[in-house]
């Protein structure tokens, strides 16, 4: 089952910053660096 996410991308503007963009989470369904969502890795 396939389900359309779409979340939104930030930059960060701050020249020291050594991120420069984050993406949003979804508390319960996504996790930062995975590869899958939390329902399908488990």
């Amino acid at each position: 089952m396939l389900v359309p996410l779409t979340v939104r991308r930030f930059t960060c503007l701050n020249i020291g910053c050594w991120r420069r963009t984050f993406v949003e989470q979804v508390p319960g369904l996504t996790r930062r660096y995975a590869r899958h969502t939390v329902l399908a890795a488990g």
